[in-house]
């Protein structure tokens, strides 16, 4: 993998947000709306082309490219499994639209770990922070097929993906645990914003 190159970003913005009580992609941060500033941090990261996927179109900005969800309600690998099927891209830099402090500095070490490892040939990059960080990880084009079928099978699970595959799993720092840190309810939305 060459740093960002032959990357598209995807944010799924289709949750229900039930415990949040709103649509996460429309909370704000300052002047920016998590979704626009999920976007901005991926671009800035070096990422040319941006998707949001699911939620109302009307969240994304105008310069970014909404897709709806092939498989509405159906989770994230059903959200990946629309992503494959409608970009060409070779990697797959997943999100979700609720990274309150998402970083262009742990993009980029994602990006240069899986540039730099040794053979190079890696299914899927994916942060560990206590657990494997699937909604904020890189999944090549190799997985189309298996996930597809997952999904045929119903499955739900983005671990179903990789399971077996070949991982790089990259440590834990300060600068993955915090863009990692996601925000399910009110007071964690608070408490991530306080601090960003």
């Amino acid at each position: 993998m060459n740093e960002s190159a032959d990357v598209v970003g995807v944010i799924l913005a289709g949750g229900a947000s039930r415990r949040m009580g709103v649509p996460k992609a429309t909370l704000r941060i300052g002047s920016e709306t998590l979704i626009e500033r999920t976007i901005r941090v991926v671009q800035q990261a070096g990422v040319g082309r941006v998707l949001v996927l699911g939620g109302n179109q009307t969240w994304a900005p105008e310069a970014t490219d909404w897709l709806p969800d092939q498989h509405p309600g159906e989770g994230p690998l059903a959200a990946l499994d629309t992503a494959f099927s409608l970009t060409s891209e070779e990697w797959i830099l997943l999100l979700s639209c609720d990274l309150v402090r998402l970083s262009v500095e742990a993009l980029r070490h994602m990006f240069a770990a899986a540039a730099s490892a040794p053979g190079g040939t890696f299914d899927a990059v994916v942060p560990v922070v206590g657990q494997n960080q699937y909604l904020h990880a890189l999944y090549h084009r190799r997985l189309a097929v298996r996930v597809n079928d997952s999904v045929r099978q119903g499955e739900r699970r983005l671990l179903a993906a990789v399971a077996g595959r070949s991982i790089l799993e990259i440590d834990e720092t300060e600068v993955l645990r915090n863009s990692t840190s996601d925000a399910d309810t009110p007071e964690a939305f608070d408490r991530l914003s306080s601090a960003e």
